[in-house]
């Protein structure tokens, strides 16, 4: 099996909201700006970047419509996205294509191409043989690319479905009406799973799956441990279930190439945000967050926050701890980031006159 490849860089010609802008990637990259700065639009290429590889995997290329003329390739079915792609060209100009090119470790580029209104076509870009079929696809493109889709509160009473639906539910907005299924059909890194509930939530334990036979139909049922008594999830309340669906889709995806996360805030505690940073940084992939949340920027360190704005040509690295003031006045925070930083190193240094 191929070495699994990193995406290293993002580049959006005409695409959306911008018209040439791209976005150089490290291990961790936390994208922060204001509302409608474009960090939705980044994420979404990255969701239909994923569905066209899944396509490549399953297809041979074809004839298609590239950026240099007619090419192999493949069309991509733009009604399985979660993403809205009713226009995707710049200025809503559609006399001319959109594209999207993302760089791999090894050189190679894969290309998300527009050429009209509902159309997108992958093109691979390859200095070695050309892609032919599913195996060689595979070979020049081991990547994965992780998701967090849309979280949610579980099912009371969840019935058991086949393998296949809960491998469908991993994709999609699905996944916490089968939350409990997810687990009883991949059960593989449970005991890793359960292993993170226990130390990022003191007291809180959790169980297995369990089939319940005594409806007319079989649900499944899963227990938290806790000092007073086992619950079912359903009952131990939204904030931890929407925490452990999130710690699933860490686990599930620690294989993957890149993860992305796309305002984990909207759903965390500021406790369990500042944890997420800490979990994640423990995993193999590349981390891609969006967010607003103040709370994730000052665990993070200063080099790992790409600014974007519309209005710039590339994503800019935050390059000193005196511009997280500035990030956190554009967020609307009145929180001091040097405090905070120097909060989370647990040290202090005392110094006099301009020592400083």
């Amino acid at each position: 099996m191929s070495e699994i490849q990193r995406i290293t860089s993002v580049r959006f010609a005409r695409y959306k909201a911008f018209r040439d802008f791209s976005l150089s990637l490290d291990r961790f990259n936390i994208l922060v700006g204001p509302n409608n700065s474009g960090k939705s639009t980044i994420l979404g290429a990255f969701r239909i970047l994923a569905e066209a590889i899944r396509r490549a995997r399953a297809k041979s290329p074809a004839l298609v419509n590239g950026p240099n003329g007619e090419t192999r390739g493949y069309q991509v079915n733009l009604g399985n996205i979660p993403v809205a792609t009713e226009n995707v060209f710049y200025n809503y100009d559609e006399e001319r294509p959109a594209s999207v090119s993302f760089r791999v470790s090894n050189g190679d580029h894969l290309t998300l191409f527009f050429p009209t209104r509902g159309i997108c076509n992958l093109v691979c870009e390859t200095s070695r043989k050309a892609v032919t079929s599913p195996t060689s696809f595979r070979q020049h493109f081991p990547i994965e690319i992780g998701f967090v889709p849309i979280l949610g509160p579980v099912e009371h009473d969840e019935q058991l479905f086949q393998r296949e639906a809960a491998r469908e539910a991993l994709l999609t907005h699905r996944a916490s009406r089968n939350f409990r299924n997810i687990w009883h059909h991949y059960p593989d890194d449970f005991d890793q799973f359960r292993s993170l509930v226990q130390t990022t939530w003191p007291g809180m334990d959790i169980k297995k799956p369990e089939v319940d036979t005594t409806h007319d139909k079989p649900l499944l049922r899963m227990f938290c441990p806790e000092e007073r008594m086992d619950r079912e999830i359903f009952w131990a309340g939204f904030g931890f279930q929407v925490w452990c669906q999130m710690l699933t889709f860490i686990v599930i995806n620690k294989g993957a190439s890149l993860f992305i996360i796309d305002e984990p805030d909207i759903y965390l505690h500021s406790d369990l945000q500042r944890q997420l940073i800490t979990v994640l940084r423990s995993l193999g992939p590349d981390i891609l967050i969006a967010t607003h949340s103040t709370e994730i920027i000052a665990e993070a360190d200063p080099d790992e926050i790409l600014v974007v704005t519309k209005k710039a040509h590339s994503a800019k690295r935050v390059a000193d701890p005196s511009q997280l003031r500035e990030i956190f006045g554009t967020l609307g925070s009145n929180l001091n980031p040097t405090l905070t930083q120097l909060a989370r190193s647990k040290r202090v240094v005392y110094v006099e006159g301009k020592d400083f």
